[in-house]
């Protein structure tokens, strides 16, 4: 499963976080983060999760 995560800030420590938290949350779920700083960047057909309603 592919996943697409607008950040603020792409600095290595926020980079780092996301990819922990994926981790800790389920370690044996395969989701291949994509990062970006622009919605502009993530395809057209990819579902919108708020982020409230993921944690």
């Amino acid at each position: 499963m592919h996943a697409w995560v607008v950040m603020r800030s792409l600095a290595r420590a926020d980079r780092l976080a996301v990819f922990a938290a994926q981790i800790e949350t389920d370690p044996d779920f395969l989701l291949v983060l994509h990062l970006t700083d622009s919605r502009e960047t993530v395809p057209a057909d990819a579902e919108q999760i708020d982020l409230k309603l993921a944690i």
